[in-house]
């Protein structure tokens, strides 16, 4: 793997407004319908699309709304609340971005990316869930590891995981966030962790997450 580290109800008759043009969700319900009967599609992909098509048109009940100042009504449509949904998604990442900022200390952080070649690509397709933990658990093995033999501290470490890239292909990398320094594993001070160690060199992480990936992998197939 290669590194980079970088500083309603359904009965109410109510129109929809228009979907303005470019929309994501839009689009979905445009061209996405048949890919609701694409075999080669797996099963959860496509039941998080057939809730995704039914977000905010009806399917999933609605609320009425009256404004007791100006008489006013308003149909509101229920959200398909899956996590995938471009329409019901925005609220949870706002709540989840201001729960990690909540934890942001004073201190520099390191950006490390750990990412997947492709030639694993379809191995990772077939065996998702094991990969993706698997995965998640190196890449903290690893930034602990060299932390704590290299200087003697215990990092705060945020992980996320990506599996597309820019271009909407399979790309599975990991985005680590790592404080620039951690709390000494023998005083409980905090101390600094240098930008230009060498034991944070892109390809010395990566030689280290290589080793430890295919020696559990091995591991688990045995």
């Amino acid at each position: 793997p290669s590194i980079v580290t970088r500083t309603l109800s359904a009965s109410l008759e109510h129109r929809l407004p228009p979907e303005p043009r470019g929309n994501v969700l839009a689009t979905l319900r445009h061209y996405g319908q048949p890919f609701l009967y694409d075999s080669s599609i797996p099963l959860h992909a496509r039941r998080s699309l057939d809730k995704i098509l039914g977000c905010r048109s009806g399917e999933y009940g609605s609320g009425v709304f009256d404004c007791k100042a100006c008489s006013g009504k308003r149909i509101l449509y229920s959200p398909c609340t899956d996590r995938h949904c471009p329409n019901c998604g925005w609220l949870k990442r706002k709540k989840w971005l201001a729960t990690v900022q909540s934890w942001e200390l004073d201190t520099k952080y390191y950006h490390i990316v750990f990412t997947a070649p492709h030639e694993l690509t379809e191995f990772f397709e077939n065996n998702a869930a094991a990969c993706y933990n698997l995965f998640f658990q190196i890449a903290i093995r690893v930034l602990m590891e060299v932390c704590e033999k290299q200087f003697g501290c215990k990092p705060g470490i945020l992980i996320t995981l990506h599996t597309w890239g820019q271009r909407m292909l399979m790309h599975v990398h990991v985005h680590c966030m790592m404080t620039a320094g951690g709390i000494d594993l023998k005083t409980g001070q905090w101390v600094d962790i240098p930008q230009d160690s060498p034991a944070l060199n892109p390809q010395e992480l990566a030689a280290l997450f290589k080793k430890k990936f295919v020696r559990s992998l091995k591991f688990q197939k045995t």
